[in-house]
């Protein structure tokens, strides 16, 4: 027998558990106040995961009602951004404490490596290591005739010809 899947008004699936669900309908009756608290927690460095494991909520639950809105989950992706950039911020607290000697340079060391690679992969723009050019290539209508010119059959067949444009002779 399968089990029974509760959905919520908007068809969101619902936490299973009676006490859960009942939690999650009174979290949501106010849906800016549980969004905020939300994008605060992640800006601030806390995962979606640990905050809905904190607050005993079923991560999928949490993550689909993010996603239903696209404001919602344009601001979540902000704050995604944002817990990057918190990071690299504890990376520099952690820096200070090593000049002062309060941290062991060498667990400073793992744990920076570990926030540096968390942010780059957070925030690829701005903190990634891969760099991506864009670059656009405009090919001039004389180098196209000269690329026609190569390709002509009589060319092709053995006899040559000068493409080099008059100008330049």
């Amino acid at each position: 027998m399968a089990s029974k899947k509760f959905k919520g008004s908007d068809g969101e699936p619902l936490p299973k558990a009676t006490e859960r669900r009942e939690r999650w309908l009174q979290r949501t009756s106010d849906p800016d106040v549980l969004e905020q608290e939300i994008i605060d927690c992640v800006a601030q460095g806390e995962s979606l995961h640990a905050w809905s494991k904190r607050q005993d909520f079923p991560y999928m639950t949490v993550k689909s009602w993010i996603d239903r809105a696209p404001d919602r989950k344009q601001r979540y992706e902000s704050a995604r951004i944002a817990r990057a950039e918190w990071h690299v911020s504890d990376i520099e607290g952690m820096l200070t404490e090593v000049r002062d000697g309060r941290l062991d340079p060498a667990a400073a060391r793992v744990v920076a490596e570990n926030k540096r690679w968390l942010a780059s992969r957070m925030d690829p723009h701005l903190w990634g290591e891969k760099m991506q050019i864009q670059t656009e290539v405009n090919v001039g209508q004389r180098y196209l005739d000269a690329i026609k010119a190569l390709t002509a059959p009589d060319v092709i067949e053995g006899t040559a010809k000068d493409v080099t444009p008059k100008d330049e002779r």
